[in-house]
């Protein structure tokens, strides 16, 4: 629902309501984008800290994505 609603902003067009499925298609792509950069940008900061033996622990995202909880749930 974020992609969707950040989507929206850089169209400009406000006076669309609603979801759709393109919509949510679009809103899905940015935010997968959005975490891949975060995820590669932490993943740095992790690599920096094994390499200099400093203790650090893997990357991970607050709130977790719906999609990893559902599937740690089994």
């Amino acid at each position: 629902m974020a992609g969707v609603d950040h989507y929206l902003a850089f169209l400009g067009d406000f006076s669309v309501r609603g979801m759709s499925v393109s919509l949510f298609a679009h809103g899905l792509a940015y935010s997968i984008t959005i975490l891949a950069i975060l995820g590669a940008h932490e993943m740095g900061h992790y690599v920096a800290c094994r390499y200099y033996g400093v203790d650090a622990t893997l990357p991970f995202f607050i709130p977790v994505p719906l999609i990893l909880t559902a599937r740690s749930a089994r």
